[in-house]
């Protein structure tokens, strides 16, 4: 019994003396940001890039959504 108050004590100053990360929430509205046409570098055809969310110090990564126009065939991809 002592064993178990004694380890419940340790472990709550063990955790108060940690700060906690804060997390927060950032909600934006659909189509808050700007669309942008893809780089033909990067993209064949016609693609519309939506970003979805920044990049943070934390993530460094951003992410996007693309949609891509259908093109009609062309000569060179026609299998007789």
């Amino acid at each position: 019994m002592k064993d178990s108050i004694a380890a419940a004590i340790a472990s709550l100053v063990l955790l108060s003396g940690v700060s906690a990360h804060a997390q927060s929430i950032r909600i934006t509205p659909n189509g808050s940001t700007p669309s942008a046409i893809g780089a033909p570098a990067n993209f064949s055809g016609h693609v519309v890039v939506d970003p979805l969310f920044p990049a943070t110090d934390e993530t460094r990564a951003t992410t996007c959504q693309t949609a891509c126009k259908v093109a009609p065939r062309s000569a060179s991809n026609f299998d007789p």
